[in-house]
């Protein structure tokens, strides 16, 4: 829901944005052959991430959205970031970048570690951090609902240039 609230922000702004549900793809972890340093930034691994590096290559902001499982981002968002490497040695297309994220907890220093991990990622890919969004006392998809945090989103997108 927070990640729609941005999008609407965003398309309302007039930008083109591609939405890529990470969980119902098949993505496997790097295995860190270094395939990708004599083949030009191409993976080895065939897989649904076909579909994410056309993305990751056109993208100017890259939204990174994760719910919280015990202190860090999900496994599958993860694998995703991991999976980036190739194009290290190629370049990343993106100006700028968003983390919004969820968590169960009421103490929002569980998700000190994903936001660490996510500032140092965007700082690696030499985006901009122009916008971090932590929810606590999610557990369902409910719990969001008529939260500030979607209003919060709805303007953060709305800034997107």
């Amino acid at each position: 829901m927070i990640c729609d609230a941005l999008i609407e922000g965003a398309e309302q702004n007039g930008n083109q944005v591609t939405k890529i549900h990470l969980g119902r793809l098949n993505i496997s972890g790097c295995t860190g052959c270094d395939y990708c340093l004599s083949h030009n930034g191409q993976c080895s691994i065939r897989d649904d991430m076909d579909i994410v590096y056309p993305a990751l290559d056109q993208a100017d902001v890259i939204v990174f959205a994760s719910p919280i499982y015990f202190f860090s981002m999900s496994a599958q968002l993860k694998a995703v970031i991991d999976r980036f490497y190739p194009r290290a040695y190629t370049g990343y297309h993106c100006k700028q970048s968003i983390f919004l994220t969820v968590c169960g907890d009421s103490n929002a220093s569980v998700m000190d570690p994903a936001i660490a991990s996510y500032k140092m990622i965007a700082d690696y890919m030499g985006c901009e951090d122009i916008g971090i969004i932590g929810v606590t006392n999610v557990n369902g998809k409910g719990d969001i609902l008529n939260h500030p945090s979607l209003e919060k989103a709805r303007l953060l997108g709305a800034t997107i240039k």
